[in-house]
Order: C-alpha cells, then sequence, then structure tokens
C-alpha cells in the first residue's frame, strides 16, 4: 500500500496530525532564514486548531496568503534555495490542508480558490517535497505512517515533543 493510500485510510483529524508533525520534522531548516517565525507560528496555529479548534480558517488562510507579501506562500516563491523551497512548500501544504479541514469543519459554503484546489495532489506533491527536503532515513513517512493506529492523543505527544525540541 503506497503511503498516499494510507493516508486516504485516515480519519481527518490524524490526517491534519500527520502533516503537521512531517512538517514539524523539516522546520528547523528553515531556522536561519527570514520568515522561520511566520513558518513556525502557521505550523503552531494548525497544531492548536486541531486541538483546540481556537482559531477560525480565515484567519489561518490569511497566514498562507495575503497581500502585505508576508504569507507563506510569499516566502515559498521567494526562495532560492531549493530545499528550502521544499520545506517552504511542505509548510504552505501543511497549512492549506489544515485550512480546507477547518473551512469544512466550520459548514462554509465557499472556500478560498487556493483553498478549493487542496487535493490528493496536494498531498502526493507534500510527500515529494519532504522526500527533497529531509534528512530522515528513507521511507520516514511511510513508515512513521504505519504507526499511525495510535490515538489521536499518541500522536499529538508526538508532535508536542518536536515543539519541545525545536524550543530547547
Amino acid at each position: 500500500m503506497t503511503v498516499l493510500e494510507k493516508f486516504k485510510t485516515l480519519d481527518s483529524d490524524t490526517k491534519v496530525a500527520y502533516l503537521i508533525a512531517l512538517a514539524k520534522v523539516l522546520l528547523p531548516k528553515l531556522k536561519c532564514v527570514d520568515g522561520f517565525e511566520k513558518a513556525e507560528k502557521a505550523i503552531s496555529d494548525c497544531f492548536n486548531w486541531l486541538i483546540k479548534r481556537n482559531i477560525n480558517a480565515f484567519d489561518l488562510h490569511l497566514q498562507l496568503e495575503n497581500m502585505d507579501e508576508t504569507s507563506i506562500l510569499t516566502y515559498c516563491t521567494l526562495e532560492e534555495d531549493p530545499i528550502k523551497q521544499s520545506v517552504w512548500n511542505c509548510i504552505a501544504n501543511t497549512l492549506a490542508y489544515t485550512i480546507k479541514e477547518a473551512y469544512q469543519y466550520e459548514n462554509a459554503k465557499y472556500l478560498p480558490q487556493t483553498i478549493e484546489c487542496v487535493d490528493e495532489d496536494t498531498i502526493i506533491e507534500l510527500l515529494d517535497n519532504f522526500e527533497k527536503a529531509t534528512d530522515t532515513p528513507p521511507n520516514f513517512a511511510s513508515d512513521f505512517l504505519d504507526k499511525l493506529d495510535w490515538s489521536l492523543n499518541e500522536l499529538v505527544g508526538v508532535v508536542w515533543q518536536y515543539d519541545r525540541r525545536d524550543s530547547k
């Protein structure tokens, strides 16, 4: 079974948690670049939405794209280093997927065009970019997905562990 096929079998919260966990693995690669704080906040807000549902979809969407040129998509477009660009793409796709879930949770009738386009190809792109950018062992994304018979609480614990590691 492919990673995508396994991903499709997960419930929506576990899908979001899985994508956040992958993004958290890559986030330290942006530590010394302009926009790191924006990336860190975007992933943190995705996590907070998952756990508390205390951030609305529109506010998450403003982090993905806005007119101030401070959005994740702006940083992604401006990045010249191919590895860092892959990291930005993973963060953008994680954020976009979470935003789509947030709009669905809010029963929104209409989605912003960027979010309307989030689909299976978004996940494929994220996984491809993860493989390009990661220093983890081969098949890390697949092996990690195999462990997702955990409860959501256990998965949240794994994500939380990355939060504590990054703050040291």
